[in-house]
């Protein structure tokens, strides 16, 4: 069992005039990722690995901080990432109960790699509209069974709704 995680909320890149690597969560964002304390803390992680983007850093600091495990990081994850490496790190037994935080095109391509090897049936489509399904700080759970890959769908924590000024 691994866990594919979404970033949360980052600040729009439209305002962001620095490395992307380097955009933070927004404050809705940075609630998410403390609710995904509760959330994700009850599926027995040993590990937690990231992409080196800080919204990515900053989404699983909390969890780790609350499980007293060090987060890891690995360009594998990132945004630009080839899909066909990132299956091979994944099939990787050191994933085993592992959280893996990445980017939405980067769970896109790699479902859609899944699909074509036909490893993976999906409860939802990986996009809709044209855009990805996975929504911010939404996690997989990750299983294999019988040769091939039972998944689960986490959304989003639940957060207040955002007030409007």
């Amino acid at each position: 069992m691994f866990v594919l995680l979404r970033h949360a909320q980052a600040l729009e890149k439209r305002s962001w005039t620095r490395p992307d690597a380097e955009r933070p969560l927004s404050a809705r964002g940075e609630e998410q990722a403390l609710k995904l304390v509760d959330s994700l803390s009850v599926l027995l992680l040993v590990r937690i690995i990231t992409s080196p983007t800080r919204r990515c850093h900053q989404t699983v600091d909390p969890l780790a901080g609350h499980l007293g495990i060090a987060v890891e990081e690995d360009v594998v994850l990132g945004p630009d990432t080839d899909v066909h490496r990132l299956t091979g790190f994944l099939d990787d037994p050191g994933c085993e109960a592992a959280l893996l935080c990445t980017h939405g095109e980067t769970l896109t391509a790699l479902f859609a790699q899944w699909q074509s090897d036909e490893q993976v049936r999906l409860p939802v489509p990986v996009q809709r509209g044209g855009k990805n399904a996975t929504e911010k700080s939404g996690a997989w759970v990750v299983d294999e069974r019988n040769g091939r890959l039972d998944v689960r769908y986490l959304p989003p924590p639940v957060l207040q709704p955002e007030v409007m000024p």
